[in-house]
């Protein structure tokens, strides 16, 4: 999937009003315009994503790299994988990458991470120092924005 879609409480989306209204009227206040122009930006982009449902991306590893979607990563481009895998919390694929997205998270959805565990090794090094998924995702999940 794109995306997690996250059942929200009415109380989710009033604490993310009062904490974006706060923080531009402090930028307002302290005459940091930028503030509160990345706020509302980030905020209308959140919102017009929310209004959409997650497209279905089929996942392809093969000879030549993995393929999501309509994205292509060489193997050459991907530096190593590690798997995190609490169910039913985190099932998650993660890949770092050379360049501007350097992590690639992928539900595992229902596969079996022992066998997927054994395809990658044929082509890429699994990053066991990484127990856990990366911070950003962390906090992302817990707080329901992604």
């Amino acid at each position: 999937m794109e995306f997690h879609k996250h059942e929200r409480s009415r109380s989710w989306y009033a604490g993310w009003a009062i904490f974006l209204i706060f923080f531009v009227f402090y930028g307002l206040w302290t005459a940091n315009y930028l503030l509160p122009f990345i706020l509302l930006l980030a905020a209308w982009a959140y919102y017009w994503r929310e209004r959409r449902e997650p497209e279905v991306l089929m996942c392809e590893l093969n000879g030549s790299g993995l393929k999501m979607g309509q994205a292509e990563y060489p193997w050459k481009r991907i530096i190593n994988f590690w798997i995190v895998y609490n169910p039913p919390e985190v099932k998650t694929l993660f890949f770092h990458v050379k360049g501007l997205q350097p992590i690639i998270a992928l539900p595992l959805m229902n596969m079996n991470p022992l066998e997927l565990r054994e395809r990658l090794r044929l082509f890429l090094p699994e990053d066991f120092e990484r127990e856990g998924e990366p911070l950003s995702h962390f906090v992302g999940r817990k707080l329901k924005l992604h």
